[in-house]
């Protein structure tokens, strides 16, 4: 199977962002929004920024990431930690709603698992897995698929050299192109069009 054919719209988004400002910020108010189970929840209330995250300067936290996330939620701290991973909350990738799953794995090796999807996630993100779930649905951390990132496998009516990188050259033209099944830009490539931020 195509596993473009079924990569259609499935970003999970963080339901406390919301860039006119009438999100709901309490975990109750989203509750009953989005019908979360209780013990998302309470996962959600759960879920913080890491204070002890900072790049290469203790100036450089959470807060800082968050002036311009699109920017720097792919920056890594200075113990090697993705502001992704550490600034969960700023960044949109609190686990209740941005998570990889453990039990994916591509077909046959039980050790080619998302963390193996996240080092070549522009290839590995559309592999099959051994569930017939593709790498996009089974790691949508690793393949940009919530957050403030960009969708690996987005591309501009199926041309691979215009992928969220080519958006980000020229974003003001081309934030508003659409791939082959009708996904904007501005929605699939959060940060390099600045739609996080």
């Amino acid at each position: 199977p195509d596993a473009m054919a079924h990569h259609s719209k499935v970003w999970l988004r963080n339901p406390f962002e919301d860039p006119v400002g009438t999100a709901p910020t309490t975990c109750s108010a989203v509750n009953s929004t989005l019908q979360l189970q209780a013990d998302d929840c309470e996962y959600l209330e759960a879920c913080s920024d890491d204070g002890s995250w900072y790049r290469k300067d203790s100036s450089r936290d959470c807060d800082w990431v968050a002036g311009k996330k699109y920017k720097y939620c792919g920056k890594k701290g200075t113990d090697d930690v993705l502001a992704l991973h550490a600034c969960q909350v700023t960044c949109g990738t609190c686990p209740v709603w941005c998570q990889n799953d453990d039990s994916w794995f591509y077909k046959g090796s039980t050790t080619k698992d998302c963390d193996w999807v996240a080092k070549k996630p522009a290839k590995r993100c559309a592999r099959e897995g051994e569930d017939g779930t593709y790498g996009f649905e089974g790691c949508p951390l690793s393949c940009g698929q919530c957050g403030c990132q960009d969708d690996v496998l987005w591309t501009h009516k199926g041309r691979e050299e215009r992928d969220c990188d080519w958006v980000k050259k020229k974003r003001s033209k081309r934030c508003s192109k659409v791939s082959l099944d009708g996904t904007l830009a501005s929605d699939a490539c959060r940060a390099a069009c600045k739609t996080c931020a």
